[in-house]
């Protein structure tokens, strides 16, 4: 557990260091000397909010503690109702590469078959991502 905390303060701190280096370049040098530089546009949360995300996903816990490895482990005797396996799902439905994998209906019929509440596992649906239902209904 601390060193998922770890890594998370890890990452935000990579992404105002990144701030401060694009805004700096660009102010000092311009748009052509900060891409010359390989430094782009790109905000520092632009290019953390995926790590930040992945961190999520990877450090989802229950009471038993690290989802991950009762997922996917093969042996595992987790069911699809499970607070680990909602949870997840929830976590890939707020990313691109999730919603490739999962989709707000599919998971909404799941909820709905689990008897559980779509407000209990609420999701963000990324920014880029079709226009569809933010949170499940059901």
């Amino acid at each position: 557990m601390s060193e998922c905390i770890e890594h998370k303060h890890y990452l935000y701190q990579a992404s105002a260091r990144q701030q401060g280096r694009t805004a700096g370049a660009l102010q000092q040098h311009g748009p052509f000397q900060a891409m010359h530089d390989n430094i782009t546009n790109t905000t520092g949360a632009e290019l953390v909010d995926p790590l930040v995300w992945a961190y999520n996903v990877t450090c989802l816990q229950d009471s038993n503690g690290f989802c991950n490895p009762k997922m996917f482990n093969s042996s595992s005797t987790l069911d699809a109702c499970s607070d680990c396996v909602l949870s997840y799902v929830a976590h890939m439905l707020e990313s691109d590469y999730g919603r490739v994998r999962f989709n707000d209906k599919s998971f909404s019929i799941q909820l709905s078959s689990c008897d559980v509440p779509a407000t209990k596992y609420p999701y963000t649906a990324p920014t880029s991502a079709p226009i569809s239902s933010s949170t499940a209904s059901g």
